[in-house]
């Protein structure tokens, strides 16, 4: 996911500008969303937002707070099917689960 762009700066939407050829292979084999929107002016907490499916006041994690120790998100789910989980967003989020 690329989240800290407008839309109109990458090659798949025409721009001939700037070349964007990894985020183009991913437009095709994966989904666009031309109408998302963040709920958080701030990358940190619409990034916590993201791992943990819930919006930032409900999880706690408006302004610069992090999630709380033990809140679910989609990795704990990734280590029920697999050993070894990465999410990593900017120089702000880099989180390791690991199952051992």
């Amino acid at each position: 996911m690329s989240d800290e762009h407008r839309a109109d700066i990458v090659g798949y939407e025409g721009n001939s500008l700037i070349r964007t050829p990894t985020l183009d292979r991913l437009v095709e084999s994966g989904v666009v969303f031309r109408n998302a929107y963040s709920l958080s002016p701030i990358c940190v907490p619409w990034r916590h937002c993201m791992a943990a499916g819930q919006l930032p006041k409900t999880c706690n994690c408006e302004g610069w707070r992090d999630l709380e120790p033990g809140y679910p998100t989609f990795a704990c789910e990734f280590l029920k099917f697999a050993d070894n989980t990465v999410f990593a967003g900017g120089g702000a989020l880099v989180w390791r689960w690991s199952s051992t």
